[in-house]
């Protein structure tokens, strides 16, 4: 139809076809690699490929399997790569590192194992990473805080440990920060109050410890603050009170103490019905004040110092 495509480019969706066949619901064997999930061209490259279960996409009648060609790194053109719910698995290549134009790179919800490749790094137009649900492994590289582009950065439940990055400050961009279900330790780096612009802070479910910085109550954009299933410790920081957008707070489940009137109580009055809070299991002492009493648990005071 008049149309021009480089082979080189088609040779790669071609590779994801026969990678697949081995796997549970591959695409047919016989399919045109021009029609391989929603492809978006331009002076016959690819710049858009999206391959993804999501119900934002239409391709829901297969699933890609097996490795993400090295080849990928080819696609010099590619601005997004969308093959989130698929059944891939093996290392993310280190060849993605050489997509530069790239902007939106979503991975999650594969079986993608190994570490985050450093050459993530050299993606300098990235706005939103997301390869949440996968077996990924290792720490957040500090080198993160270089993608001083990005807008969403989701790593959640993985298998990634160690210390959250200082360096995680320097995306004072990011609106979307989710890094809940992993095994994160240490304390929640002071550089968390630099993300001015976030909607949603997600940390649950973690192994972090120390206390909530006092920086947190510079994030007053954040209308979502999960550090839920923590061991997280001390005072909750008067700060909170600032954030005057904020719907729902959940800080169950950590070890926290002390006084909380005086920045729970504050929100609860200002905010009323719009503000959402869950403060049980945790280690705060009787009398309750009232703006709280029935947030609280048993279990609060059976951990009562």
């Amino acid at each position: 139809n008049s149309a021009c495509y480089y082979q080189s480019d088609l040779d790669i969706l071609q590779q994801f076809i026969d990678n697949s066949q081995d796997g549970e619901n591959p695409p047919p064997y016989d399919l045109s690699p021009i029609e391989l999930g929603e492809q978006v061209w331009g002076n016959g490259r690819l710049i858009q490929f999206v391959c993804s279960t999501s119900e934002k996409s239409t391709n829901l009648e297969f699933e890609l399997s097996s490795e993400i060609p090295y080849e990928i790194g080819n696609l010099e053109n590619l601005t997004e790569l969308d093959l989130w719910g698929n059944q891939l698995r093996g290392n993310i290549p280190e060849s993605i590192g050489n997509l530069k134009n790239l902007t939106v790179l979503k991975l999650s919800s594969n079986q993608l194992t190994g570490e985050i490749p450093n050459t993530i790094s050299n993606l300098k137009k990235l706005r939103e990473l997301s390869i949440g649900i996968n077996g990924i492994s290792g720490h957040i590289p500090n080198w993160i805080g270089n993608n001083t582009n990005l807008t969403h950065l989701f790593l959640y439940r993985t298998q990634l440990s160690g210390e959250i990055p200082e360096s995680i400050g320097n995306l004072t961009k990011l609106e979307f920060l989710r890094l809940s279900g992993n095994n994160h330790f240490g304390e929640i780096p002071e550089s968390i109050g630099n993300l001015t612009n976030l909607y949603q802070l997600w940390l649950s479910n973690n192994q972090l410890s120390g206390e909530i910085p006092e920086s947190i109550g510079n994030l007053t954009n954040l209308y979502f603050l999960d550090l839920q299933i923590n061991q997280l410790s001390g005072e909750i920081p008067e700060s909170i009170q600032n954030m005057n957008n904020l719907d729902i707070l959940r800080l169950n489940k950590n070890q926290l103490t002390g006084e909380i009137s005086k920045s729970i109580c504050v929100l609860n009055i200002e905010r009323g019905d719009n503000f959402y809070f869950n403060l049980s299991n945790n280690y705060f002492c009787p009398p309750y004040p009232k703006c709280i009493k029935n947030y609280v648990s048993e279990q609060d005071i059976i951990n009562c110092p």
